[in-house]
């Protein structure tokens, strides 16, 4: 390419560069040197999308440098640098209709359950299509977390990781891909996407799984951690970082799979600072009414449901709702199945009105009278402290919180009318119950 000519005529325009750069003339064709610099940017850019490696990063420089030598007068160059970082910036392909369909990991390297991994292998994940790398990046998760950053190498839609320090022997691994994770186009993952190996022979075969009540707004990503009790014997979600790490799938559900023997706690959070860690008063955290502990046998727990709560904005409390004209309203019905215990049923509904009642022990129909007619969520917990309230728990010092079921299913109070749930909540066992129903 030629070498842009300054023209002459000059405008009286100084400009100043600190004090090495005196008075300059530009040009008054100086917008040809724009068209020309931004034409050449324009044929040339393409190189340096999605740029992150050493490489790029080179090519990047060598452009930014070209753009300077080729425009001659600071405003062709800033126009162009201007363009060119506007460009250089990951954005959707170009063409064709919006891309609607979620991405998914096609292979793995290793593969699942793959046994004797080197100690110093990379680990390779592709996916169906070019990603958003970024969110990938910051939604991929090794357990156990090694201690050192992960090195992140992109080859197309296929990406490769490797451990600060290589692998240790004779230890079970699991790589997760985030639900957080998302393409080119903003379309995220449907569900987590975990896969396991090991660099003895043996595998641990583990599983905790369970679900995160999601709260309606959408205020940052949901976490969850699992602690080996081992390692932390009281953990601080607040400052020490997780064994496990995974994020729960669009309707709540998340597993912890190949877990080793030993007990675990497990928390949730949402992210709402964006910093990838649990900070108090800002993110609501999820704290579980007890410790699970996983034996030899490798054994698959399924947890009751955890829910998210601000530590410090708690709002338990009932309220109190007075209706003047008592022949509005209207009435919910239902049965529970009890575990010894007093039980509370909660209808909480939609514009904030609650109502409870408390079942004692064998009982299992209940009545919700005097409700205002709209649409409610049923809930139960088991109230432990006999305060009539949901307690959240503590994470430091630990306090479990009291149990609790989440209502899955919207229920219409109207008028003059009794709604039944034509669904039994199921609280035997509360908290932790395998896969076959019994508890361990």
């Amino acid at each position: 390419m030629s070498v842009l000519n300054a023209s002459s005529g000059p405008i009286a325009r100084p400009i100043q560069e600190r004090k090495k750069v005196q008075n300059k003339v530009v040009s008054r064709k100086s917008k040809n040197d724009v068209q020309n610099a931004i034409l050449w940017v324009i044929q040339n850019v393409h190189m340096t999308r999605g740029s992150g490696m050493p490489e790029q990063r080179q090519c990047v420089a060598d452009v930014v440098r070209k753009i300077v030598q080729t425009a001659k007068h600071w405003g062709a160059a800033i126009a162009a640098l201007v363009l060119f970082f506007g460009c250089a910036r990951q954005m959707p392909p170009p063409g064709g209709p919006p891309d609607q369909t979620p991405p998914y990991v096609v292979t793995t390297v290793p593969g699942d359950d793959s046994t004797g991994v080197g100690l110093s292998s990379p680990v390779r994940i592709t996916f169906s299509e070019n990603m958003d790398r970024r969110l990938v990046e910051r939604a991929l998760f090794v357990s156990p977390q090694p201690q050192g950053d992960i090195n992140f190498d992109w080859r197309g839609n296929m990406l490769e990781i490797k451990m600060p320090d290589g692998f240790l022997a004779d230890r079970t691994y699991v790589v997760t891909v985030g639900q957080g994770s998302s393409d080119e186009w903003g379309n995220r993952m449907v569900a987590s996407y975990s896969f396991g190996f090991a660099t003895g022979l043996v595998l641990n075969q583990g599983q905790i799984s369970g679900c995160v009540f999601l709260p309606k707004t959408n205020a940052g990503q949901i976490y969850v951690w699992a602690y080996d009790l081992q390692v932390y014997p009281m953990p601080d979600p607040a400052r020490d970082r997780p064994a496990y790490v995974t994020q729960p799938d669009v309707d709540g559900s998340y597993a912890f799979s190949r877990l080793g023997p030993g007990i675990y706690r497990v928390f949730a959070f949402q992210d709402r600072d964006g910093n990838q860690r649990y900070t108090p008063i800002i993110d609501a955290l999820a704290v579980p009414p007890a410790d699970v502990p996983v034996g030899a046998g490798g054994d698959h727990l399924v947890l009751g449901d955890l829910v998210l709560v601000v530590r410090d904005t708690l709002a338990l409390e009932p309220v109190e709702v007075k209706v003047a004209d008592s022949s509005g309203l209207g009435m919910l019905s239902g049965r529970v199945v009890p575990k010894a215990g007093f039980l509370f049923c909660v209808a909480l509904g939609a514009i904030k009105n609650r109502y409870q009642t408390h079942l004692s022990v064998g009982d299992s129909a209940f009545v919700l009278s005097g409700m205002v007619p709209g649409s409610y969520r049923l809930d139960v917990f088991l109230d432990q402290n006999g305060d009539g309230i949901w307690t959240p728990g503590v994470a430091v010092p630990f306090e479990s919180a009291e149990p609790v079921v989440i209502g899955k299913d919207t229920l219409e109070v109207r008028a003059r009318w009794e709604t039944v749930s034509e669904h039994v909540i199921d609280v035997q066992p509360w908290w932790m119950f395998t896969e076959e129903g019994t508890v361990p």
